[in-house]
């Protein structure tokens, strides 16, 4: 991080909405039971947003030639997704 330094709107706007966008799944796969719905849609999204750019992260900053799957981090893709699953899934299926 720079000190002091914060985004234009117009920069930070994409962000923003991909953010939304995220929110607004998360709480789709809640009304359809795959997520849980006693946690919030918005806290849901932050911890997926938070793992996966975790991931990408590590992958481009130490690996950017390196396969996903070969990767230090992303060979474990599965097993955060089964993380994930585990914390915040549901078996409840209104489908």
């Amino acid at each position: 991080p720079i000190p002091h330094w914060q985004p234009s709107a117009a920069a930070f706007g994409p962000a923003i909405a991909a953010m939304d966008t995220l929110v607004r799944v998360v709480a789709e796969a809640q009304a359809a039971g795959h997520v849980r719905d006693d946690v919030a849609a918005d806290e849901v999204a932050q911890v997926l947003a938070t793992l996966t750019v975790g991931v990408i992260g590590q992958q481009l900053a130490n690996e950017p030639g390196v396969p996903a799957g070969q990767g230090r981090a992303s060979r474990h893709a599965a097993s955060f997704a089964s993380m994930f699953l585990k914390e915040y899934g549901t078996t409840r299926r209104t489908t």
